[in-house]
């Protein structure tokens, strides 16, 4: 019977036999190759939704530092965090 999942080993066992297409076309390309994969695996775990709303995020992107962690959130979360730090400032200077 046939195992089901995920064939990590076939798909490795693929991307070596390319690399040595790729050598053997030209000494560069493999390299080139490598970096390509790296750059979209980095693209890939880029965060698409606010932290904390979880709404998906749009063009404008802002960073906040929440619990201590560095956090990504969409323009509306940035807009009522930002209301949030400037009343406690006033309430400090008060």
């Amino acid at each position: 019977m046939r195992r089901r999942g995920g064939s990590a080993g076939g798909g490795l066992l693929l991307a070596v036999l390319f690399l040595g297409w790729l050598g053997s076309v030209s000494p560069a390309l493999p390299v080139v190759a490598i970096v390509a994969v790296v750059v979209l695996g980095v693209v890939a775990k880029w965060p698409r939704r606010c932290s904390v709303c979880g709404n998906v995020l749009r063009r404008a992107v802002y960073r906040w530092t929440i619990d201590g962690q560095a956090r990504r959130v969409c323009s509306t979360c940035n807009r009522s965090l930002e209301a949030k730090q400037s009343y406690a400032a006033i309430r400090r200077l008060t």
